[in-house]
């Protein structure tokens, strides 16, 4: 496959996407249930949902999963992931700790720095992760 963004890459990953945005929000309502408090809440589910979604990517949306160094590609992953989350979590703080609106809603709040993420994400994954180039010679 050439390096080109495909349609369908593009709806696995948001499927995948939103698979793990599931994983997040269930994760962050039994944490906040359990009184964990909304900023630990918000940081172990998010590293659950980047875990799960790792994995769905390399298997279902660029199809790696065979390839030679999965633990430097989760590596890469991490790292991309990183800078969503950056911008995710900034987006979640910035709105839960300025805006009492947010504070009370926090799956609001959630969602916002979630769709921040999204682009920022693909864009990685796409073009640095799980490289076509790489993974062609197999």
């Amino acid at each position: 496959m050439s390096g080109a963004v495909t349609r369908g890459q593009v709806l696995r990953f948001l499927v995948v996407g939103g698979c793990g945005f599931a994983v997040d929000v269930l994760v962050f309502q039994w944490l906040i249930q359990l009184d964990g408090g909304l900023i630990l809440s918000r940081l172990i589910s998010a590293s659950a949902a980047i875990t799960v979604t790792w994995v769905m990517n390399r298997v279902f949306t660029f199809k790696t999963a065979n390839t030679p160094s999965p633990g430097s590609e989760y590596l890469r992953y991490i790292s991309v992931q990183g800078v969503g989350l950056v911008l995710n979590l900034g987006c979640y703080f910035l709105l839960v700790l300025r805006v009492e609106y947010f504070a009370v809603n926090p799956l609001l709040a959630l969602c916002a720095g979630a769709g921040l993420a999204i682009v920022s994400n693909f864009l990685g994954s796409k073009f640095w992760v799980f490289r076509a180039d790489e993974h062609s010679a197999r």
